[in-house]
């Protein structure tokens, strides 16, 4: 029996000889390469590890930027912020949206971007043509997010929020068939994804925009064409001791009263 161990031991020991001397032989011929390929993959995460956080780091940075451009008010601001970080996650439609949001209340209220709406000076005050200029400056702004947000259900916020915005600039200028279009398209986004909140206030926007259309727009008469202005009066005329009948010019309210009559001969105005 002691024997048999004995055996055992030897042979476990020549086993174990072996093995050894196999490992050496293998971490001579492979060792430097593996020692090589485990430094690789430690660089390469050190690598990952530093570009995650540069990444993060100017993410932040540019949601710092949004937030002191929003903060000033300024959509020629926002549209830079936007400019330089369009691919900083969703900053560039953050800042685009608020831009277009920015410019289209001023085009509505007829005060520039940054003026005092309750005193504006007189510069910062809107004509026509101006508020019109705004209105589709801000339309293409949300057109463009609305293209590129189309078809990702990650950007259904920005682009909801884009034809909303769309539909009020198509009803300020008076077209109601495009704002109700982009309103129908709000309504059916947010029933495909459950937003009944959308749903619902779209379909409420639709009906005003409905009874808009059925009002009756009152025009001033140099806005109407010459065929459907009041006619002008025909000159008085008043008849003489002569029994002629002489024109008297109309009189303009807008210029004043008349001027007087000069006399020529003060007999014919002396009391009798």
């Amino acid at each position: 029996m002691d024997d048999r161990q004995a055996q055992l031991q030897i042979g476990a020991g020549l086993q174990e000889s072996r093995l050894n001397t196999e490992l050496i032989a293998f971490l001579q011929k492979w060792g430097g390469h593996a020692l090589l390929g485990v430094a690789i993959l430690i660089g390469l995460y050190a690598a990952y590890v530093k570009i995650n956080q540069w990444q993060q780091s100017k993410l932040d940075s540019a949601f710092e930027s949004f937030e002191a451009a929003y903060a000033s008010g300024s959509p020629e601001t926002l549209l830079q912020v936007a400019r330089e970080h369009k691919a900083r996650g969703a900053v560039w439609q953050l800042a685009s949206l608020s831009a277009a949001e920015l410019i289209l209340d001023a085009a509505r209220v007829g005060v520039r971007p940054g003026g005092n709406v309750q005193l504006p000076a007189p510069g910062d005050i809107l004509s026509e043509t101006e508020a019109k200029e705004l209105t589709a400056q801000a339309r293409q702004i949300y057109s463009e997010v609305l293209a590129h947000a189309s078809g990702n259900p990650k950007e259904l916020i920005f682009a909801q929020q884009a034809r909303w915005g769309l539909a009020t600039a198509a009803i300020d200028l008076g077209e109601f068939d495009e704002a109700a279009r982009l309103l129908r398209e709000y309504a059916d986004e947010a029933d495909k994804h459950g937003l009944s909140d959308q749903a619902t206030r779209a379909r409420e926007r639709l009906k005003q925009i409905e009874s808009m259309q059925g009002t009756i727009p009152v025009f001033s008469e140099a806005e109407l064409p010459e065929a459907n202005r009041w006619p002008k009066p025909p000159p008085a005329t008043i008849t003489n001791e002569a029994g002629a009948s002489q024109a008297q010019p109309i009189i303009d309210a807008s210029q004043g009263p008349p001027a007087p009559t000069p006399v020529t001969n003060p007999e014919e105005v002396a009391p009798q």
